[in-house]
């Protein structure tokens, strides 16, 4: 219910056809004045239900206010972002023997469970940097896996070569075994941690696993004055289609990682209709690499930590082939000659992507580069079932990178966003934390390729339909880029009259002593105010006003617990 105040601010607005701006002004002045007295009446009652506390109950309150303050930002729900209407894929059913049109939204729906709840992170590891920075330490410091692949070198077109890591044993499983093709990051390869831990889910399936490695990563030399990099696709083209050709009765899925990620979808964007894949994963992408640098450079970790590890790769790489490089300084393909010199003390990404990448390729300017090299501008055209997994708090990807809105048109496409999670993070696990992904990851793969596998002989390239299917759950992206998986409801006026401010002029001293003794209501009261949970229908702006509100009141208490180590008690 609103306060006289408001009613008053709001008959005043509404009486005017033209608001003025002191009429716009003492509105939110006055709202702010109504918050402030609101929080000031919250922490007077605090003080006073701690001052009334004895010992055994001071201590508890205090220690689930730490608790409370901790899991309000553990909850981590999984949100699922998709055009109103996806795409119908033929799901045969071997028990009726009838052939089911299920679109692609609620398909996902269906057989992901782990994109429809939460996923908690490592409780050490609370925010984006805390998960990049120990992926990064894992990688590290983790002992070598033992031989696991077995390489076939591939030799390119225009001369360069290559190789994809396969499975061990890929060559005695039956020809028809779907198979996995992973496309690492950016100055990694087949060995990479994300990989690894994706790799067991691959292998309990039963299917082959292809990790396609780029040029002049894995220990092999390169022939041509061309290394690994975020625009160039044919390469993973190539590797794709001469898979496809040496397994021709078996399914094809793709997953990227990072860079890959954006090299893959750029691919199976450039390629449409013609793409060999059954299906395509999307994990940690860049999307845009022009807006993206500008962003990580733009906060001192992303400058001084991200860009400087990244650039220290690609330098350690290019310094391994640079007799390949400087024996072709002044290639004809090349836009301008190389500066090797200016690549060997590069610092940052861009220079030394100006100094080599973008003069390799044959682009004018290390922004045009970037600009041509994003997959954000190619994914309203993939053409198979897709599933793209970000984390809203990636202190390498920005959040506002993350292309809603070309999800939202195209309804082959599924984005799963999680609150927390990193770079290629996703920890969960306390004492030995693992990898989350691989969960989404595989149940997205096992159904698609279930459903593929369990279509009748005639019917095994037509998984998807042309039809499109609108889906009465269609998501929508708030401000805060928060995404609803069902509609919101029309609230009662029941439920806004409770979920309004709560008035606390009626409650006194007294009434909080009155209670004292027992601590399961002071427990219960202060945990209700200290966990904030969105209402369906509240705004993303008053949910992180009342967020803040309690981020507020519980460093006040813990304050108040540093402060008086002896509660005082009210008689």
């Amino acid at each position: 219910m609103a306060t006289a105040v408001e009613t008053v601010l709001l008959e005043g607005l509404s009486s005017t056809s033209k608001v003025s701006p002191v009429a716009t002004a003492q509105f939110f002045s006055g709202r702010l004045l109504l918050a402030l007295k609101w929080i000031l009446a919250q922490i007077s009652e605090l003080n006073q239900l701690l001052q009334s506390l004895d010992r055994a109950s001071y201590y508890a309150v205090m220690v689930l206010s730490i608790v409370c303050l901790y899991f309000s930002w553990i909850p981590n729900v999984v949100n699922l972002t998709h055009a109103p209407e996806t795409v119908l894929l033929n799901v045969y059913d071997s028990v009726t023997e009838k052939l089911e049109s299920l679109s692609l939204s609620s398909f996902v729906r269906r057989h992901c469970p782990s994109l429809s709840s939460s996923f908690f992170p490592t409780p050490y590891l609370l925010s984006g940097h805390h998960q990049t920075i120990f992926a990064g330490l894992v990688s590290r410091f983790c002992p070598p896996e033992p031989d696991i692949y077995e390489r076939e070198i591939v030799s390119l077109p225009h001369g360069g070569r290559t190789s994809i890591d396969w499975s061990k044993g890929y060559k005695d499983l039956p020809a028809n075994t779907p198979i996995i093709i992973l496309q690492h990051g950016i100055d990694g390869n087949s060995r990479d941690r994300y990989i690894l831990a994706l790799l067991p889910h691959i292998l309990k399936n039963g299917y082959k696993v292809a990790s396609l490695n780029g040029r002049g990563q894995a220990n092999v030399e390169i022939t041509t004055p061309l290394l690994y990099n975020g625009a160039y696709t044919e390469d993973a083209r190539f590797l794709m289609k001469h898979i496809q050709q040496q397994n021709p009765d078996a399914a094809l899925i793709g997953i990227g990682f990072s860079l890959g990620a954006n090299i893959m979808m750029k691919c199976v964007g450039e390629d449409g209709d013609a793409c060999p894949l059954v299906g395509f994963v999307s994990v940690g992408n860049p999307f845009d690499l022009h807006m993206g640098l500008n962003r990580l450079h733009s906060t001192f970790l992303g400058r001084h930590l991200y860009s400087r590890v990244m650039t220290l790769g690609l330098v350690r790489t290019f310094k391994s082939h640079l007799k390949v490089f400087m024996d072709n300084l002044d290639h004809a393909s090349f836009a301008e000659p190389i500066d090797a010199d200016k690549a060997l003390n590069s610092t940052y990404l861009h220079e030394f992507d100006d100094a080599i990448t973008r003069r390799v390729l044959g682009f004018r300017s290390v922004s045009e580069y970037y600009r041509k090299g994003s997959s954000s501008q190619y994914i309203l055209d993939i053409r198979v079932p897709t599933l793209i997994l970000s984390d809203i708090d990636d202190p390498i990807v920005a959040s506002d990178l993350i292309p809603f809105s070309d999800v939202l048109g195209n309804p082959n496409v599924i984005l799963a966003t999680t609150k927390r999670g990193g770079h290629l993070g996703w920890f969960e696990g306390v004492f030995k934390p693992t990898r989350w992904f691989p969960k989404p990851v595989m149940e997205f793969v096992n159904a698609l390729l279930k459903a593929q596998q369990n279509l009748p002989p005639n019917m095994k390239r037509t998984l998807m339909q042309s039809t499109f299917s609108k889906d009465s759950s269609i998501s929508v992206v708030p401000k805060d880029m928060s995404v609803q998986g069902e509609p919101a409801q029309k609230p009662s006026q029941k439920e806004l009259d409770t979920e309004s401010m709560p008035d606390t002029s009626a409650k006194t001293a007294s009434t909080v002593v009155a209670n004292r003794s027992n601590i399961g209501s002071h427990v219960l009261t202060f945990a209700s105010r200290f966990i904030p949970a969105r209402h369906a229908s509240e705004s993303a702006n008053v949910y992180k006003v009342r967020k803040f509100v309690t981020y507020l009141v519980g460093v006040w208490a813990l304050f108040l617990a540093a402060k008086k180590r002896t509660p005082k008690r009210l008689h």
